[in-house]
C-alpha cells in the first residue's frame, strides 16, 4: 500500500514544538529548586527584619547596664563578691581587732570630738588589713569611700590649720606610694590607703606622720627577715604591705 508523504508544514510545526520543550527543559534545568530553610522554616522568615532589629536593640542595652559594675552613691565602686565574701567571713576578727584599737585610742586620747574620726580609721585599718592578708588587694570599694568620710569627721573639731595639714600630709603620701608604685614596690592599692593614713597622721601632725611611715617600714622589714631565715619565702616573694602601713598608722596614734 503506498505511503503517503508527510506533510511539509506539520514537520516544522513538530520541529518547532521538539525546540521549544527543549529550550524549556534546559532552562528548568539551570535553576536550582530552593531548600528549605533549617526546621521547615521558609528561607524569606529566616531573614533578619527591621522590627526583629529594633525589639534587639532594647535589649543589648539591658544586657550592657546589667554587665557594668554597681557604684554606692552613684560616685563610688560598689564592693564585689569576693570583698562581701571576705568581710563576711573575717567579721569576728575585723571586729575585734577595731574594738581593741578604739580601746587603746581611749585610753589615750579620752572622748573628744576627734575620737569619731580615729575609730573609723580603726574599722577601716582592720577591714583593709583582711582583705589584703585573704585577697592581696586593697579594694576601692573601701579605700575610696574612706577618704570624703574621714575628712569630714576630722572637721568636727573645728580645727582649720590641722586640716589643711592632714589634706597636705594625704597629697605627700599618696605622691610617696606612687613613685613606689611606678617602680613595683607597691601596689595601687597602697597609693588609695596611703590618702586615708595621711589625713589621719597628718591632722595628728608631721611626726606622726613620719612616726608611722616608719612603723611601717620597720615592721615590713622584720617580717621579711623571719620570713627568709625560715626560709618560708623568698627574695622574690611578694608580701603585701597594707597591713603595715594600717597598724604602723595606729601605732603612732597610740604611741
Amino acid at each position: 500500500m503506498p505511503q503517503t508523504p508527510p506533510d511539509p508544514l506539520e514537520a516544522t510545526g513538530a520541529t518547532e514544538a521538539a525546540e521549544a520543550a527543549g529550550a524549556a527543559g534546559a532552562a528548568g534545568a539551570s535553576v536550582p529548586a530552593p531548600s528549605p530553610s533549617p526546621e521547615g522554616t521558609p528561607a524569606d522568615a529566616a531573614a533578619p527584619t527591621d522590627e526583629t532589629a529594633d525589639a534587639a536593640a532594647p535589649t543589648d542595652a539591658a544586657a550592657a547596664s546589667a554587665a557594668r559594675p554597681p557604684r554606692l552613691l552613684g560616685v563610688f565602686p560598689a564592693a564585689d563578691a569576693e570583698t562581701r565574701a571576705v568581710l563576711r567571713r573575717d567579721a569576728v576578727p575585723i571586729g575585734l581587732g577595731a574594738l581593741l584599737a578604739v580601746g587603746g585610742l581611749v585610753v589615750r586620747e579620752g572622748f573628744s570630738l576627734l575620737m569619731p574620726a580615729h575609730a573609723a580609721f580603726a574599722v577601716l585599718a582592720a577591714a583593709l588589713t583582711a582583705l589584703d592578708l585573704r585577697l592581696r588587694r586593697l579594694p576601692d570599694a573601701l579605700t575610696l569611700p574612706a577618704l570624703p568620710v574621714l575628712l569630714a569627721l576630722l572637721a568636727l573639731p573645728g580645727d582649720g590649720s590641722a586640716l589643711l595639714r592632714a589634706l597636705l600630709a594625704a597629697l605627700v603620701l599618696i605622691a610617696a606610694y606612687y613613685v613606689l608604685a611606678f617602680f613595683g614596690g607597691a601596689g595601687f592599692g597602697d597609693v588609695k590607703a596611703a590618702g586615708a593614713v595621711g589625713l589621719v597622721l597628718g591632722f595628728t601632725g608631721w611626726h606622726a606622720v613620719l612616726a608611722g611611715t616608719l612603723y611601717a617600714s620597720l615592721l615590713a622589714a622584720v617580717l621579711a627577715v623571719v620570713l627568709l631565715a625560715s626560709r618560708k619565702a623568698s627574695r622574690r616573694t611578694q608580701i603585701p604591705f597594707g597591713p603595715f602601713m594600717t597598724v604602723g598608722a595606729l601605732l603612732a596614734l597610740l604611741l
